[in-house]
């Protein structure tokens, strides 16, 4: 979790108790969005502490804090891929917010959405599909790509607008 304490915002690690709040990020930053890995060993999560926002990792157990964006002012909203490999994040360009995949091994970017307010990625369980939130007509509506990028569908419905998609758990 995210926690203001001591003047800045910092991720926590908190027990299902409530208790027991471990310290995981020092900056003078702020540091928010943590998300774990499907391995439970790090977090990928979004932080100013270079400037601008960015997102970094961090190996849980004492681990170093490395940088994973370069390219551009604004990446936020990481999302690990369910193979551990990658990671989806939003990507501001051009005063453009859209939704990209970055692979761990390369480093290589690729730009997964065109339009111009794409936010709130969710990865589905199989990594086949990500889902997230767009605007047409300045109505919130739910937007799906393949993780390739190749197929794209809006998922409209009248009189609604969407905001925040979530997978539900894969079922076994």
């Amino acid at each position: 979790m995210t926690l203001s304490k001591d003047g800045s915002s910092q991720i926590y690690l908190i027990g299902a108790d409530g208790g027991n709040a471990q310290r995981l990020s020092t900056s003078a930053g702020i540091d928010t969005e943590a998300t774990f890995s499907p391995d439970g060993r790090s977090i990928l999560f979004t932080s100013d502490r270079g400037g601008s926002p960015q997102i970094y990792r961090l190996t849980l157990g004492g681990g170093a804090v490395e940088r994973m964006t370069y390219d551009g002012n604004y990446n936020v909203s990481p999302r690990f891929l369910p193979d551990g490999k990658g990671f989806v994040f939003v990507r501001r360009d051009s005063g453009r917010l859209n939704v990209a995949l970055q692979d761990f091994a390369t480093r290589q970017v690729q730009i997964l959405t065109q339009g111009s307010l794409d936010e709130s990625p969710s990865v589905a369980p199989n990594g086949k599909l990500i889902l997230y939130a767009s605007e047409v007509g300045g109505r919130g509506i739910l937007a799906a790509v393949s993780s390739d990028g190749r197929v794209k569908q809006r998922l409209t419905a009248t009189a609604s607008d969407v905001r925040e998609p979530a997978w539900g758990p894969l079922q076994k």
